[in-house]
């Protein structure tokens, strides 16, 4: 039982390890606002592979302990039953740090994905301030030349009715004055 926890504890010191590659990658990628969601997801990301790969390697040790149960108690294991069962927990153990490494190789694409679409995103932001801006300088523009044309618009509006007026008193003071005079 001591060489299956020592067999337990070297799969999950490996895992863990693994763990904290891919929390330093996982920092290293994270550049700008969003690198506190990126570290949580590197974090987890390698807790759950940790956490699969030491639910593996249990279940290849759990396995190891099952066949060596299968040996009579009346012999001690031979050298070379020793050496396969060492042999078949270290292929367990590879196949562990494969599936590890290839669920690194997918995360790691994710991850690279996620900083794709995070850089585009910010270079959208930027073109959408960018025309929000042109908006408010063009709309500004307009303004002040409507406002400029609807000044000059309502001076010659004042001084047309001003006319009119004054043309209009002109006209009827003078037929007053006819009246009253004549």
């Amino acid at each position: 039982m001591r060489r299956t926890t020592g067999g337990l504890a070297l799969v999950g010191g490996i895992a863990a390890a693994v763990a904290v590659l891919v929390t330093i990658y996982a920092n290293a990628l994270a550049i700008g606002p969003t690198s506190i969601a990126l570290t949580a997801a590197g974090a987890l990301a390698s807790g759950l592979v940790a956490t699969v790969a030491a639910g593996l390697s249990a279940f290849a040790v759990a396995q190891t302990v099952r066949r060596t149960r299968g040996v009579s108690s009346d012999r001690p294991p031979s050298i070379e039953d020793r050496l396969e069962q060492a042999a078949n927990a270290m292929q367990d153990a590879a196949e562990v740090v494969s599936e590890v490494e290839r669920e690194l190789r997918e995360r790691h694409v994710r991850l690279e994905a996620l900083a794709l679409a995070h850089k585009e995103a910010q270079a959208l932001a930027r073109v959408d301030q960018e025309t929000a801006a042109a908006i408010r300088t063009e709309l500004a523009s307009v303004v002040r030349r409507e406002g400029r044309r609807s000044f000059w618009s309502n001076i010659a509006t004042s001084a047309l009715i001003g006319f009119v007026v004054g043309v209009a008193a002109g006209v009827v003071s003078i037929l007053i004055a006819h009246q009253w005079f004549s």
